[in-house]
């Protein structure tokens, strides 16, 4: 197969964001950058290994997405601490690395919950929404804490409404470094 990219539209949600928050960073990211797109890497088919540990050869491949901009508190401005993710995929993933720094280290990361789709009210967590309508109204969203504990959401009629009790099949592993936390996901 062909290594073509794809572009990815999505939507990040760094650090802890209680959900009504969520609901307006989701909308209003693309008002902030409306510019900011990654295209996704190519890659063969079983080469990585969802482990936590982003050191197979291809993410270094990947291009990488930074400059995040807050949703809370200060709506738009840069983020607090620095982020770095990757977008792969292959003929039955796609694959997301996640590096997400903390000026403290590991003493800067806070984990409160482990349980399925914890609220992410008083811990460090990271999602990734995916808009394959591309409607701008709809979404599928995979997020993780720094425990690699898992958080899923449907969410649908312009943002209104909230599927929690959706339980998608995909696969996390996070891991906390001395740089803060990283985290690799594989989503069917």
């Amino acid at each position: 197969m062909k290594n073509r990219g794809v572009q990815i539209a999505f939507s990040l949600f760094i650090l802890s964001l209680f959900d009504s928050i969520h609901l307006s960073a989701q909308i209003n990211f693309s008002t902030v950058h409306q510019n900011m797109k990654i295209t996704a890497v190519f890659i063969e088919d079983g080469l990585i290994t969802v482990d936590g540990e982003l050191n197979e050869s291809q993410w270094d491949q990947s291009n990488i997405a930074t400059d995040f901009v807050q949703g809370e508190p200060n709506f738009g401005e840069p983020a607090s601490e620095a982020t770095e993710v990757r977008i792969l995929y292959d003929r039955n993933n796609i694959y997301v690395g996640v590096y997400c720094f903390d000026s403290s280290g590991r003493n800067g990361v806070v984990v409160q919950d482990m349980s399925r789709d914890f609220s992410g009210i008083s811990g460090d967590s990271f999602s990734i929404a995916f808009d394959t309508f591309d409607d701008n109204r709809n979404s599928f969203s995979f997020g993780t804490n720094p425990r690699g504990a898992k958080r899923d959401t449907q969410t649908g009629g312009d943002g209104v409404s909230f599927n929690r009790d959706w339980d998608a099949v995909f696969h996390v592993q996070s891991k906390i470094t001395e740089q803060g936390w990283q985290a690799e996901f594989a989503i069917p």
